[in-house]
């Protein structure tokens, strides 16, 4: 007789015993061939593999878990990145328009799958204006009221499920959107500068996901606040340094800072600079 070592075969399989519990069994058989090339008999091995597949499948759910830990991590990694450019760049801006357009960038790669706007307070303490939106398009109320908005009357987060239901709807609530939002009062130094609105929240997703969610979406907004006060208060301390703050008009030092900046404008591009002086009488009166 002469065996084929290409005729073996291996299988695993989860098999019955005989008092009807399961076990996963490896089952190598081989065929053993007589001189006349027929079939004579077949070799089988018989192995309890449980234990073994137990541990692979533990060691595959660690695995994942590793995994997911790690795109986690990374996600958080990146966020952090991006609200502390957040921060760095609301330090270093001198105009508000400025502050709007890096927001919106920003904003747009830590909430890629939401959307949202951006209201603030102007000249109107009673309403605030829309100053900025990323997202998909969509139908932003404008201005908002203070006194009809529930989180801007009570200064906290207020969240909206399902904005199509009116009965626990907002007034300012998209007619044209489903999706749940969320509005968040941005505070600082004791006073509201305005509201971001978040819509898209993801509502199918773990305990972990939402409490990670509602974290960022806090964090964003308070750094936000933060940021734009601070913007505010300089911008207030260079006009109050520049200006006479009986009639308004730039001062001394204003006066200082521009021409020397026009005088080596004009030396670079080779140009005049003309100064006209006007003396008032009571001016101030």
């Amino acid at each position: 007789m002469q065996t084929s070592q290409q005729q073996q075969h291996s299988l695993e399989r989860r098999l019955l015993r005989q008092d009807g519990s399961s076990f996963w069994g490896n089952v190598s058989f081989q065929a053993i061939y007589g001189d006349d090339g027929q079939i004579e008999a077949v070799v089988g091995v018989l192995i309890d593999v449980t234990e073994r597949k137990r541990f692979e499948g533990a060691l595959k759910q660690a695995y994942q878990r590793l995994r997911s830990q790690l795109s986690e991590l990374d996600q958080r990694t990146r966020e952090m990145a991006l609200m502390s450019d957040l921060g760095d760049f609301l330090q270093s801006l001198h105009h508000t328009d400025e502050a709007y357009q890096v927001f919106t960038q920003i904003a747009s790669h830590l909430f890629p799958q939401q959307v949202g706007a951006l209201y603030l307070f102007h000249a109107d303490p009673t309403q605030a204006q829309l100053v900025t939106t990323w997202g998909e398009p969509m139908a932003w109320p404008n201005p908002v009221l203070a006194q009809s908005c529930f989180a801007l009357l009570h200064s906290r987060p207020y969240t909206i499920n399902n904005p199509s239901n009116r009965k626990a709807s907002c007034p300012y609530a998209p007619q044209d959107h489903t999706r749940d939002y969320i509005c968040i009062p941005l505070s600082a130094q004791g006073e509201t500068l305005g509201m971001l609105r978040i819509g898209g929240i993801p509502t199918s997703t773990t305990n972990n996901d939402r409490q990670r969610s509602d974290w960022l979406m806090m964090t964003v907004a308070d750094q936000l606040a933060m940021g734009l006060s601070n913007l505010q208060l300089r911008t207030k301390l260079q006009e109050q340094a520049i200006r006479d703050p009986l009639t308004g008009l730039f001062n001394r030092r204003y006066l200082d800072e521009t021409l020397s900046r026009e005088l080596k404008r004009a030396a670079r591009h080779q140009h005049t600079v003309g100064v006209m002086m006007i003396d008032i009488d009571f001016l101030s009166r």
